[in-house]
């Protein structure tokens, strides 16, 4: 007996000693755990009170802010956008000077077109040594914050020299370029240059609160989506078509809104949110890797709105 142990173990020893060494994970099969479909859900709250930044490539959030944060943002050069997630508002005057401007005069206020054609901004091109009316949109309440007045003077030395008469006080300000930065922001309501957009070169898109403009019923209104990055970023939204055997299409588009809103729906009758189940989209990022992506979901687990859900994948 004690020499059919002594045997045994000597086989154990044996076939322990000649198995092969682990072998790395060959670059084909790491190739195929990166196309793999991976569902996320951005919690953008049930107000919309936040705006995230998020990375296909990486299947991470680079960045969540609120959208209290910031009035305005400058892409260092001729344009300027606003933060339309509280629906804020702007006009030109034709004023050079405060004195000469009653906000109250001033009703018929632009707003941003969500497509990001810089003529469609409603400060921009920028006018200079020009009062705009500026509507500071609503707080997380939903209430009105109140009309500010901007100058902007002049563009010196990679920076953006302007001036705010704001809630009784007048403040010369001022915003530096960045180029690693589609736009830098500022904070009317907290008087100072705030960090608020990730690098340009880290997200592909930004989920948010925004205006859009009905053309059937003639009417602006606050909608709930996704804006692709404007660097380098086209997507294209695609219906009636099997998302699992979907192929790279061709012409993809670069307005921010190619995704947009429309990928659910308000089911009064139900008294919630439906998915639209006959599109899905498709994304190229700035490093040319090709995404398909499907909505799931528009609510949490305890059914709150503001919480869409997604899954997307990589296309070979």
């Amino acid at each position: 007996m004690d020499i059919l142990k002594y045997l045994c173990g000597i086989a154990v020893l044996f076939f322990w000693a000649c198995e092969p060494e682990e072998q790395p994970i060959p670059d084909e099969w790491k190739k195929l755990e990166n196309f793999a479909s991976i569902e996320a859900q951005m919690p953008l709250g049930e107000n919309y009170e936040s705006q995230i930044f998020y990375s296909l490539e990486r299947a991470e959030v680079v960045k969540k802010v609120s959208k209290m944060e910031w009035d305005f943002a400058w892409n260092g050069d001729s344009s300027i956008i606003l933060n339309s997630g509280r629906n804020m508002k702007a006009v030109s005057t034709n004023f050079s000077e405060f004195s000469q401007v009653n906000i109250e005069d001033f009703i018929e206020l632009k707003w941003d077109w969500c497509m990001g054609n810089p003529d469609s901004f409603a400060m921009s091109p920028l006018q200079f040594q020009v009062v705009y009316v500026v509507d500071l949109g609503t707080d997380l309440a939903n209430n009105p914050i109140g009309k500010a007045k901007v100058l902007l003077e002049k563009i010196s030395n990679d920076s953006l020299f302007f001036i705010i008469d704001w809630n009784g006080q007048v403040q010369e300000q001022s915003m530096v370029r960045d180029v690693k930065f589609n736009f830098v922001s500022f904070s009317i309501l907290n008087n100072q240059q705030v960090d608020i957009e990730p690098p340009k070169t880290m997200y592909d898109l930004k989920f948010t609160q925004y205006i859009n403009y009905f053309e059937e019923e003639e009417t602006d209104y606050l909608v709930v989506g996704a804006l692709q990055n404007p660097y380098k970023t086209e997507a294209l939204k695609i219906v009636d078509e099997v998302y699992e055997t979907s192929t790279i299409k061709p012409m993809l588009s670069k307005k921010w809104d190619a995704i947009g809103y429309d990928w659910k729906r308000f089911d009064f009758g139900l008294a919630r949110y439906i998915i639209e189940e006959d599109r899905y989209y498709q994304i190229k990022t700035q490093n040319d890797k090709y995404f398909k992506l499907r909505f799931t979901s528009f609510t949490d687990e305890n059914n709150v709105k503001g919480y869409p859900k997604f899954i997307f994948q990589e296309m070979l």
